[in-house]
């Protein structure tokens, strides 16, 4: 809705200086060609600007900058400030024995099992599988996983099958935005605070170090 709201203004903008320029142009009546292409191009180029300007605004907001910097050990404990502040009930669950849910939350008698995912690429379909064990073990009413990218088209077919809501980055954003309008410092705070497990390789045992990639941290023996 926001998107289409932008577009809508854009386009508006777009008419009202074309109007403009035709309104100059004949009360000029010299190289009106030139002077209505110029003032086309600046508009477009102007509203361009404005909508680039909203997004980095709305992306600061959010604090995802400081999120996708996080490990999974303190995505969770993000997460779960965000939802205490929001009146939820927050029980992280041990990292050994999970059962499938990172978070168990609960709010007006409902409670969630939250699987966090802090993933560089789409989440595939074992989040899916392991948050919906954890709603029959912990016999939640509802089932959340929530993630720091997108979902594979086999996680999407059996979230949609079982009734777990998939919440990707986007929606992410819009959820912290909605919940908290200072997100930003929750998460430079947890990032500062909080700090991150180590990781060891499956292979040899050795821990891995952190590593800054174009789309946020990740793991390097």
């Amino acid at each position: 809705m926001r998107k289409r709201k932008t577009r809508i203004n854009s386009v508006n903008m777009i008419l009202f200086c074309v109007l403009f320029s035709l309104i100059m142009v004949v009360y000029h009546q010299v190289y009106w060609p030139l002077f209505l292409f110029v003032t086309i191009v600046g508009c477009i180029g102007f509203t361009r600007v404005l909508i680039k300007q909203k997004l980095q605004l709305r992306l600061k907001k959010s604090g995802i900058e400081d999120i996708l910097q996080m490990g999974g050990f303190q995505f969770e404990h993000y997460l779960a400030t965000l939802f205490r502040d929001n009146g939820y009930a927050v029980k992280v669950t041990s990292a050994r024995g999970d059962f499938g849910a990172d978070l168990l939350l609960s709010k007006d008698g409902k409670k969630i099992a939250v699987q966090a995912k802090r993933y560089i690429k789409p989440v595939g379909i074992k989040a899916v599988q392991e948050v919906i064990a954890a709603a029959t073990y912990y016999k939640t009413n509802e089932s959340w996983v929530v993630a720091t990218n997108s979902f594979t088209k086999s996680a999407k077919v059996l979230a949609h099958a079982s009734e777990v809501k998939l919440i990707d980055k986007e929606n992410l954003i819009s959820m912290i935005l909605k919940m908290n309008p200072e997100a930003n410092e929750v998460a430079s705070n947890t990032l500062k605070k909080i700090k991150p497990k180590d990781i060891r390789c499956k292979k040899c045992g050795g821990v891995m170090s952190v590593k800054k990639g174009k789309y946020g941290n990740f793991y390097l023996n």
